[in-house]
């Protein structure tokens, strides 16, 4: 993390010259145009620079508050620099928060191991994973909210066309930055995107597979390919009639799967919105952001641009608490010693939240529970602290 704008030093965080915290200006518009231009955006004249300065404004004050907070967040930023894997629930557009996480993350020198997302949580994974800061993530979100119209009325009908079928802009954004090889191979090995696979059709008349997880919840990574990986992050994001009458196609042949036991088995290939997110075995942190919110109400299906604003300075304020442990704070944080249930059971979560489902290895073909792979994870590590001992 050669940019990162935090520095700790004898225990406490020192600011690196702006000038080195942030893309320069011509080149994050420059940017910002051409992901415009990739998606169908038209801009109106002096948007882009307005946009691009929001941004800046915005990472500058995460900034702020990060070395504010510092003195209450020291101690889980050390346990938390080997990296923290993050799971992040359905929330629709109520995800932009998790560019907030993002960004104290990144200013904390965390890594970012993995991230599980659900609907508008696998949106904001996606992107998370895609850029070493929160940048494009607002980048992303803000071009969002300018394709959907500047004024209420306009929104508006865009939301309700989209209670039919999402938007294009997403896909033509997913397809856009996994064109980058590096970009794809984040996504696909780091990158888990939780999709139901039960539209009405399959659930009247059946014909989803031979095999069904529990709570119908199936966290795709490994894609084969780029196109696999764009279909499945739209698919998650699909809570339409498109998506829950006949579901996205992503997988172009569902046979040739097995268990973790070695049993075959096959999965549907169309899935939509309605999976959860899943901690992804127990060899990093993980840290669960419930980007769920009690005011503002309307940010949960309207993006705008005051609304991104509002919501990454939420998660920043969210991130923070959650590194300092208060009562209240909207998620916690699991260690890879901690006993899973006891953590839940502290957080008022049911005993088999964040363990529902089946993680599918796409490119190898094999299917394991989320608590088979947070077994095979704890025997690994046994396996290598032992060979270090």
């Amino acid at each position: 993390r050669a940019h990162c704008p935090l520095r700790l030093a004898t225990g406490l965080v020192k600011l690196a010259p702006p000038a080195r915290t942030f893309l320069e200006r011509e080149e994050m518009q420059e940017k910002y145009v051409a992901l415009a231009a990739a998606t169908g955006v038209r801009l109106a004249a002096g948007v882009a620079a307005s946009d691009c300065d929001l941004i800046q404004r915005l990472r500058a004050i995460a900034v702020e508050r990060a070395a504010a907070a510092q003195p209450r967040i020291a101690t889980a930023v050390a346990s938390l620099q080997p990296g923290v894997g993050v799971a992040l629930p359905g929330a629709a557009y109520f995800s932009v928060a998790a560019g907030g996480l993002h960004e104290v993350l990144h200013l904390s020198g965390i890594p970012l191991r993995y991230c599980t997302g659900a609907s508008g949580g696998g949106c904001s994974g996606f992107l998370m994973l895609a850029a070493p800061d929160a940048t494009l993530l607002l980048m992303a979100y803000l071009l969002y909210a300018r394709s959907q119209g500047e004024t209420t009325l306009r929104r508006g009908l865009s939301a309700a066309l989209q209670s039919f079928r999402v938007t294009s802009f997403w896909e033509k954004l997913y397809r856009e930055l996994l064109r980058d090889a590096g970009t794809f191979e984040r996504i696909s090995k780091n990158g888990a995107v939780a999709v139901a696979a039960k539209p009405l059709r399959v659930a009247l008349f059946g014909g989803a597979g031979d095999f069904e997880p529990a709570e119908d919840n199936y966290l795709l990574h490994d894609f084969a390919d780029p196109e696999e990986a764009v279909q499945a992050y739209v698919a998650t994001g699909e809570a339409t009639a498109r998506g829950f009458t006949s579901g996205v196609p992503v997988l172009s042949d569902g046979s040739g799967f097995t268990h973790g036991s070695g049993e075959a088995t096959a999965l549907p290939t169309k899935y939509c919105d309605g999976g959860a997110a899943a901690i992804w075995g127990r060899s990093t942190h993980c840290l669960y952001y419930h980007t769920w919110f009690d005011t503002n109400k309307g940010d949960l299906a309207l993006c705008t641009v005051e609304s991104v604003e509002r919501l990454f300075l939420q998660g920043v304020d969210d991130a923070l608490a959650i590194l300092a442990g208060e009562d209240g704070a909207r998620g916690f944080i699991i260690a890879p010693s901690d006993d899973i249930e006891s953590v839940l059971a502290r957080s008022g979560r049911a005993a088999q939240f964040l363990q529902r489902g089946v993680f599918v290895e796409v490119r190898q073909r094999v299917v394991r529970t989320v608590k088979e792979v947070c077994v095979m994870a704890s025997v690994a590590e046994a396996f290598r602290e032992a060979g270090t001992s």
